[in-house]
């Protein structure tokens, strides 16, 4: 059997967007909290010897979130959850160990948005409205449904509700990763594990894992964010991170690929990673952190080093949303991702990396 000419198929189809500016004009939260279930965070910082201690502990500290098992879908509809825990804060929740093409999925937005992606055998026995899948629309073979748990009219006693309830608890348990932001600081982060450990469910805590690589001698293409090399910055700057050979090896076995030029070689680049369960807010939070460095330390960050910052945040590849609430898939690729990078004149370039719309016949 002859090998297929891989190297002649398309890339999968994707939007990829950029963006420029000012960073003491545009903070990029509309970016950041339009992406609700985020998995993967890494910033690389070139000619970088010590690492502030605040990004040692940025994304571990405080980041707990929790799994909880085999939970009956039904339990996310109870009044005193609701009431304690979506009105109150911010609570979001995943399903995990399920896939996006196959599988029953769930998560639940911040806005109290339950949503469910279903096969067509769960969705016809389930009797709860819906709509085909966009990604679906011809084999109808998977629906989308939504449960508002924030109308004013879905109160238990109501006919609405006590419906959604009957059918709910005809879903199969999941496994849901779960994290909620309490409205203030006087309410521990916690009570949402405790809430469930006394209906008598399992609950995991888990902690964000944290890694830090040291790359030494490295060529780093200049970036000017004004200008247009962007794309050539970005491209670097992915294979950079995975550790891909850039040494411009001319085996054809091996990736062929060179530095941009011009480039600056620099001792050491610290590349820092976090996965886990991250909410928006702590995204957010962080991002922060990291724009006040480059606008205005002094201490660790002069003029004459640090000549960027990136930061790149994953979603999940099976969240049955990606940005906003729009619907997710993964027929070929689901990378729903973006980056931010803060050169020395204080510009940012924002790259948004967006699954496609595509439908296929």
């Amino acid at each position: 059997m002859l090998c297929p000419e891989v190297w002649n198929f398309s890339a999968p189809h994707s939007h990829f967007k950029t963006e420029k500016g000012l960073l003491d004009q545009n903070n990029c939260s509309s970016t950041i909290t339009n992406l609700f279930y985020n998995h993967l965070v890494s910033v690389v910082l070139p000619d970088t010897f010590h690492i502030p201690e605040f990004l040692n502990e940025a994304l571990t500290t405080d980041c707990e979130y929790y799994k909880l098992s085999n939970l009956s879908i039904s339990e996310l509809i109870n009044k005193n959850f609701i009431n304690n825990f979506i009105k109150k804060g911010s609570f979001i929740g995943l399903s995990i160990n399920t896939r996006i093409d196959c599988d029953d999925c769930i998560c639940i937005t911040p806005n109290g948005l339950i949503v469910l992606s279903l096969t067509k055998t769960t969705y016809q026995t389930l009797g709860l409205d819906g709509r085909v899948s966009h990604f679906h629309r011809n084999t109808k073979d998977r629906y989308i449904v939504h449960v508002d748990l924030l109308k004013d009219s879905f109160e238990p006693g109501k006919k609405n509700y006590e419906r959604t309830k009957i059918c709910l608890e005809k879903l199969k348990d999941i496994n849901l990763l779960i994290y909620w932001e309490p409205p203030n600081e006087e309410v521990c982060p916690s009570s949402v594990a405790k809430y469930f450990h006394d209906l008598n469910y399992s609950v995991k805590v888990c902690v964000p894992e944290f890694t830090v690589r040291t790359d030494y001698s490295v060529k780093v293409p200049d970036l000017e964010v004004e200008n247009n090399n962007a794309n050539d910055f970005i491209e670097w700057l992915g294979a950079f991170s995975v550790q891909a050979s850039i040494d411009g090896s001319v085996d054809d076995y091996i990736t062929t690929y060179e530095t941009p030029k011009p480039y600056t070689e620099y001792g050491q680049v610290k590349f820092l990673q976090w996965k886990g369960f991250f909410a928006h807010q702590k995204i957010e939070e962080f991002f922060g952190k990291l724009k006040y460095i480059r606008l205005f330390s002094r201490d660790w960050m002069t003029t004459e080093e640090k000549p960027w910052i990136a930061l790149y945040v994953q979603s999940f590849s099976d969240s049955p949303i990606n940005w906003g609430i729009s619907e997710n898939h993964y027929y070929i690729n689901s990378d729903n991702s973006y980056i931010i990078v803060m050169d020395l004149n204080k510009h940012y370039l924002l790259c948004k990396q967006m699954c496609s719309n595509k439908y296929y016949k």
